[in-house]
């Protein structure tokens, strides 16, 4: 039994507490001249290469990638070539042969490459590059505002993850942010799902749900979620081992033995693994909180289903209500999900869309 809680002092003391203050102090800090001035500047380069691409065409599409960011993107994607230029090879590639690769070009990576590559050399880049355009997708802008703030401001096209996070921040800093692009899965390449799909319903499905998740210190509530529930399912908890180690084939072998996947975000983003689970033929189980950005997003609601605060203390009666509910596990419904899944968020079509929003940004 939750105990009643005294709402009027409650939010009495919040609206007057620290956590108030911090955010106050931060809206404040948002109106600096500063990012006026950013805005402004991030606005006349891109007006100046709309100008260049308004009459000619984009020569070469690159991804830059590495075995956990966009490692599993197609070399074609609607008959478009993508250029994949490994990361390792970029941070050891001289910039001057980067210069004169990346003429004319979309160049496409995710905010943990740049991270990697680092500002300095990037921009260096950049700078011998006025008829290039730069895209990020910001897999973190949910927590790891550090960097976010950076590759906003060096992005030419930003696409923002998650609806969670300082976007009201990262807007006032690059005005070019065409729409929320979620992350996607990319777990598996589009030729290993294809050779696989038929044992997503040969396979037989375990009724408890599955969720493996790394430490992260900093996110104290999520944790102790996490704790809780692997007191009642032991395919949920903490791993010490990288996941990202294993084979397609293990990852793939491993989601589709559950018709379950319990996600719990770090913040109110929505993870990687809502998409892994859909598009192995799972049912994501995920907060109540995370609606707007579903439906936003216009995923059937039938698609998946969601838990509250109290669901984390009685979680068997939310499993065993859906195992009673047998359309949900259907052949059919696992193939519909599936299929859907691989149509829209398989990272081919996340790239698809980067592609295409780029490209009415710029070439009109």
């Amino acid at each position: 039994m939750v105990k009643n809680m005294n709402f009027s002092n409650i939010a009495k003391e919040l609206s007057n507490s620290n956590l108030s203050k911090i955010i106050n102090v931060s809206q404040q800090n948002r109106e600096a001249e500063i990012l006026f001035s950013i805005n402004m500047n991030k606005e006349e380069i891109y007006r100046n290469k709309k100008a260049i691409f308004s009459n000619t065409e984009f020569k070469k599409i690159f991804i830059i990638y590495n075995s956990t960011n966009y490692g599993h993107v197609s070399n074609y994607i609607n008959d478009v070539e993508i250029i994949k230029f490994e990361l390792e090879k970029f941070k050891s590639a001289d910039t001057n042969e980067l210069s004169v690769l990346f003429q004319d070009s979309i160049i496409i990576m995710t905010n943990n490459l740049f991270a990697q590559i680092g500002i300095e050399k990037l921009s260096s880049i950049y700078e011998r590059l006025p008829n290039s355009v730069w895209v990020i997708q910001d897999y973190d802008n949910h927590h790891w505002i550090e960097n976010s703030i950076q590759a906003s401001i060096f992005a030419d096209i930003y696409f923002p993850a998650h609806m969670d996070g300082e976007i009201s921040l990262l807007t006032k800093i690059n005005p070019n942010v065409p729409c929320f692009l979620p992350c996607g899965s990319n777990q598996w390449s589009r030729s290993f799902i294809d050779a696989h799909q038929d044992n997503l319903i040969k396979v037989s499905r375990q009724s408890e749900p599955l969720g493996k998740y790394y430490f992260y210190e900093k996110f104290i509530h999520r944790n102790k979620i996490i704790n809780s529930l692997n007191k009642l399912y032991k395919n949920i908890g903490i791993v010490g081992n990288d996941f990202h180690q294993l084979s397609e084939n293990e990852k793939w072998n491993e989601w589709i033995s559950h018709r379950y996947h319990w996600i719990i975000p770090t913040a109110n983003d929505l993870p990687i693994r809502f998409f892994d689970a859909l598009i192995t033929g799972g049912i994501p189980i995920i907060p109540k909180t995370l609606i707007p950005y579903i439906k936003l997003l216009e995923i059937p609601e039938d698609f998946y289903k969601t838990f509250t605060s109290l669901d984390i203390l009685e979680p068997n009666n939310l499993i065993n209500y859906l195992n009673e509910k047998s359309s949900l596990n259907s052949s059919e419904s696992i193939i519909e999900r599936h299929q859907f899944a691989l149509k829209h968020f398989h990272i081919d079509a996340i790239i698809s869309k980067a592609i295409d929003t780029t490209m009415q940004y710029y070439c009109v």
